[in-house]
Formats: C-alpha cells, structure tokens, sequence
C-alpha cells in the first residue's frame, strides 16, 4: 500500500512523496552497495569515493534544505535527514531506521516507538525522543507542515522518556503508520524550536541525523560529506556526493560519456 492510497493529497504532496521514497531507495544503495565490491558508480579523487549526480537547475532556485519547506528539493532531503522506519512500498516492510521497534495497544488507537539510543545530529548533539514528538507537535501547531494529513488521525504526541514515543489516534487506522513512520523527517529540537512557522526558515547548513552533511552550497554546484558521526557510518561506501547544476539536456549528454558525473535522470527526445 502506498501513502497516495491512503490520503487524498495535493499533487505537490504526491511529487514531494514520490521524491522521498526515491531518495530513501537512492541511500540505501549508497550504504548497502556502493563500493561493495564488483563495478563501482563512483569515481575516485584522491582516497576519496565520490559519486557526482546530474542536477537539474530547479535544484539550486532556492536554498533551504529543511524538509517542511516547500521551495526546498525533496529529493535529496533524505541524505541529511532521516524517518523513524524506512518504508518499502511494494512489499509493506518496515527497516528500523531513528526507531528500533514499534508496538500496538490492544485496539489499535495508541503506537509506542523504541527510539535508537547513542543517535547524534551532525552537530554533535544528542538525538532523543523529545525531537520525534517536537517534530509532529510542531506539525499540529504550524498545519501548513503537514503536507501529508498525519494530524487528521492523530491525537496527542508524547516522549515520556528519553527513548520512548508514544502516539495516540483519534480512532484505530493502523495504515497511516506507513505515513507516520516512513514519511516524515525528523527535525532537531533545538534547532527549529525558535525559528518559528518551519515551512518559512531557510538555512544552508541543515542539521540531521543521516548520512551525509551538506558542506558547500553555491547556485550551482552542492557538496554533501559522509557524517562521521552517522550511526551506521561504517556501512557509507561513499564519501562525497557532488551535484553540479546541469540547465539543460544537450551539456548533460556531453558530461555523462566524459565521465563528469556518474548518475544523471534526464529527458532523450530520441528515445
């Protein structure tokens, strides 16, 4: 089941849902297989493996990189941010990601999360259940940020500790936990508990709990670095990601034979 089956959403939220499992698919290559062994996508500067992604020019428009604005690339939030579960939509399975477990009260209207302990955002900070509850508290308060509808179904959000969530349902509908788990970032308490409405802060230096950290920003060119102190650093095989802007089709076809980039979606009018 996928999420557009479960809510009636805007187009704009359907493009950005469809961006987000895109990119959860993209870094659970680069941690599981890039560099594993056998052919390699990624070229190699110095002792460093870097893959460089074709980037289209509505990429760089404007900056931001927090999830819950809605000028920012949905795309590659996913490489700084991270969901409590990854969801595979064609198989319904859960992979823990921030939340090691999940359990059901006996009538379906109350879910309790394990959080994953020794978490830490790419500032260093200490990630805790006190981010998961601000992240959809925050949503209650500021709707515009609840692009996909969670609050239609939930009632209260709740860390009674510092490993625990705790989430109340206005009846039992077990399927929106595809939503809840697997489509929303969590974002860090004390960064965003003073900007205020989060769909209107924009920052070039988003702090998250994923697997890369973005390092440069320029109008055409973004730089994410491995985050050494991701939970599961050992397993990113890539160290740096570059997306160089590319504006149209014709300079793209010329760099992928050159081996400028490594990974480019384009449109091929011949094909």
């Amino acid at each position: 089941m996928t999420p557009n089956t479960l809510f009636a959403a805007p187009s704009r939220v359907k493009i950005k849902s469809t961006a987000l499992v895109f990119t959860l698919l993209v870094i659970f290559t680069l941690i599981l297989t890039a560099c594993g062994g056998g052919n390699s996508t990624t070229s190699n500067t110095g002792s460093k493996a870097v893959l460089k992604v074709a980037a289209q020019s509505y990429d760089f428009a404007q900056s931001g990189f927090n999830p819950f604005n809605t000028h920012t690339n949905a795309g590659i939030q996913g490489l700084v941010y991270e969901t409590l579960y990854f969801v595979n939509v064609n198989d319904g399975s859960f992979t823990p990601m921030l939340a090691t477990d999940y359990k059901w009260n006996s009538d379906n209207t109350q879910v309790t999360f394990t959080m994953r302990q020794n978490v830490k955002w790419n500032d260093g900070k200490p990630f805790s259940a006190d981010d998961v509850a601000f992240t959809f508290n925050m949503m209650k308060q500021f709707p515009a940020a609840d692009s996909l509808g969670v609050w239609s179904f939930l009632k209260d959000v709740t860390a009674p500790d510092a490993n625990t969530v705790v989430m109340t349902f206005q009846k039992a509908y077990p399927p929106v936990l595809v939503n809840i788990a697997g489509h929303v970032y969590i974002i860090p308490k004390h960064v965003f508990a003073s900007v205020g409405d989060p769909t209107k802060f924009l920052t070039d230096h988003p702090v998250g709990t994923g697997p890369f950290t973005l390092t440069r920003y320029q109008p055409d060119l973004a730089v994410y670095d491995k985050n050494p102190s991701y939970w599961q650093a050992g397993r990113v095989k890539v160290d740096e990601i570059r997306f160089p802007e590319y504006k149209d089709n014709s300079t793209l076809q010329l760099a992928l034979p050159k081996g400028d980039v490594d990974w480019a979606g384009y449109f091929t009018p011949t094909l």
